[in-house]
């Protein structure tokens, strides 16, 4: 993809998102629940012990990306009507998206887990940088630089293999395993592109999170999450009908 075609992708999903409002609709369940389920855990959190608390982030954890697992599948089957010959209601949208929902929540799952191990070992980076102290000395701002250094290290050497398993088992009812293949042999073609979408998004979310807490939410789930569905759904489908013809 030339840089051309890049900011035309850009460009088209601008005016995807002001043509498909309804793709907001599942968004805002999402968030809803999200508001429910945070309010929930706060009210338990003062009944519980410290391994309570553990047990509950953990469970309100798998609960998160299982029910963010439908929404995300309703957005992108809103998402890809735009960009296929195929006429779908928003009923019909989350009938995809309750059809491929198990296969998504093991798509997000795996991704979270990634996530994870790669806090693990930031956490380890941090435990033997503070081990070598005095010898090694770091200011504040140092020791950020050097985490995001290493997170971005993950982030476009490892998580960006696996960024749009969701999408082919969304677009293309893929299952899991073909979903990572398809994930991975569309950035290997494509890694500038998806790189630079993956820094776009980054700074865009690093921004909103400098506005105020409930307002930055309503600005990450109802405006950046459905544009991110709809750029990353044209982006996936573009690039596949190019590799036919």
């Amino acid at each position: 993809m030339n840089i051309k075609e890049f900011f035309d992708l850009l460009k088209e999903s601008v005016k995807d998102f002001f043509r498909q409002p309804r793709i907001v609709l599942p968004a805002l369940c999402f968030l809803i629940f999200v508001f429910l389920a945070s309010f929930a855990g706060k009210s338990f959190a003062s009944f519980q012990s410290s391994w309570g608390n553990i047990i509950w982030t953990s469970a309100f954890f798998l609960i998160f990306i299982f029910v963010g697992a439908l929404f995300l599948g309703v957005m992108i089957s809103v998402a890809k009507e735009k960009n296929s010959s195929k006429e779908n209601t928003l009923k019909g949208a989350f009938n995809e998206g309750a059809r491929n929902w198990i296969a998504n929540f093991l798509a997000l799952f795996t991704f979270s887990v990634l996530y994870w191990i790669v806090i693990g070992i930031l956490y380890v980076l941090t435990e033997i940088i503070l081990s070598f102290q005095p010898a090694i000395v770091l200011s504040i701002l140092q020791f950020k630089l050097v985490a995001f250094f290493v997170l971005f290290a993950f982030l476009a050497g490892v998580f960006i293999f696996f960024s749009f398993m969701n999408f082919y088992i969304s677009i293309y009812s893929l299952n899991l395993a073909d979903s990572v293949r398809k994930s991975f042999s569309l950035v290997r073609k494509e890694y500038l592109a998806v790189l630079s979408l993956s820094v776009l998004f980054f700074v865009l979310y690093w921004l909103t999170a400098k506005l105020p807490n409930y307002f930055a939410e309503v600005v990450e789930y109802l405006i950046l999450l459905p544009f991110f569905v709809i750029l990353m759904t044209r982006f996936v489908m573009r690039c596949e009908k190019n590799s036919k013809n």
